[in-house]
């Protein structure tokens, strides 16, 4: 018996040989994943997909050694994408679950702020020094959006002044019930083994950066732009948003991985991985875009060097995950598991 652990043991260890087929990976999700921001853009159907050759999928597969320009490289995030329409076609884009084929080794999905609506809530609670005279309305129009996420994400309970400590969700959010969805037609689609090859496939879920430093609801307004900025008691808010969208979006993994016995199927938590936007102007860089006022689709998006601080957690969270080896000698292999 012990022999045969053994065996076992090395099987599932062994990496590809070079030479082999090389990896070949799907980027699926919404504006973090595409590189809003990041012009120049490449051309695609519809244009407002806005995809970004500095977006993460592209930095990890150009650190992986694939051929971005290739057939072993498919991004087809798009901003604006909702969990809820992956498997759809939307404004002439190409159902982004149609990229995923039996034995796509690596599948990425970054998607779900979309569905619960938080850039639209973090762009509604904006307070702009050129907009003051709308103050009351813009106020009314972002507890109007909070309220509607709130319900989205689950929440049962909580005072909006301190649920940042008291915030609670049901078991089974619409978000979580969406996710669960959608894992299932990835996996369905990429199959956890090819059969012609015998290697595993992953599928690696990203969450979202927390945008908004941790602050006090006593705290003076939280300047992000010049003559733009946010009342400390709605930064607390939008941070205990962010932060519950991302452990409903952990939650659903999590019960996915373990009902379906599927340890290929993770979260890469970039949570913490990006610098925040500071409430001070001059209080150092971020590794986010501040309030853009003649673009607010750009806002609140990584720059380049947040994109590429989650490529590296991506990265990293594939080696932990034996999904490549992390080599020195040259770009990442595949692992084979079975």
């Amino acid at each position: 018996m012990t022999g045969l652990c053994l065996l076992l043991t090395l099987l599932v260890a062994a990496p590809i040989a070079s030479g082999a087929t090389p990896l070949s990976y799907v980027a699926l999700g919404d504006s973090y994943a595409s590189g809003e921001g990041l012009a120049p853009f490449v051309a695609t159907t519809p244009a407002t997909c806005d995809r970004s050759t500095q977006s993460y999928p592209y930095v990890l597969a150009t650190s992986l050694g694939l051929d971005v320009a290739g057939t072993t490289f498919h991004d087809v995030t798009c901003a604006g994408a909702l969990l809820a329409n992956l498997a759809t076609s939307v404004d002439g884009a190409p159902a982004q679950l149609g990229a995923v084929t039996a034995g796509t080794d690596l599948v990425t999905l970054n998607a779900g702020g979309n569905d619960a609506s938080f850039t639209k809530l973090a762009a509604s609670c904006v307070q702009a020094r050129a907009f003051a005279r709308f103050a009351k309305i813009q106020q009314q129009l972002c507890d109007t959006t909070i309220a509607s996420v709130e319900r989205f994400l689950g929440v049962t309970r909580g005072s909006r002044p301190i649920f940042a400590s008291a915030l609670r969700a049901h078991d089974a959010s619409p978000l979580v019930a969406t996710m669960l969805r959608v894992l299932s037609e990835v996996r369905v689609a990429q199959g956890s083994v090819d059969p012609s090859t015998g290697r595993a496939t992953a599928l690696a879920v990203v969450d979202y950066p927390v945008i908004f430093p941790p602050t006090r609801v006593t705290s003076p307004a939280c300047q992000v732009a010049v003559g733009v900025s946010y009342s400390s008691r709605d930064v607390v808010t939008l941070r205990a948003i962010n932060v519950l969208l991302n452990q409903e979006i952990g939650r659903a993994v999590s019960l996915f991985a373990t009902r379906h016995h599927e340890p290929s199927v993770f979260l890469v938590d970039v949570s913490s991985a990006l610098t925040p936007l500071s409430c001070r102007l001059a209080a150092g860089p971020s590794d986010l875009r501040a309030i853009d006022l003649t673009n607010l689709g750009y806002s609140l998006h990584p720059l380049a060097s947040g994109q590429v601080k989650i490529a590296n957690a991506l990265r990293a969270s594939l080696v932990t995950h034996g999904v490549i080896i992390n080599s020195a000698r040259g770009p990442g292999q595949l692992w084979t598991r079975w």
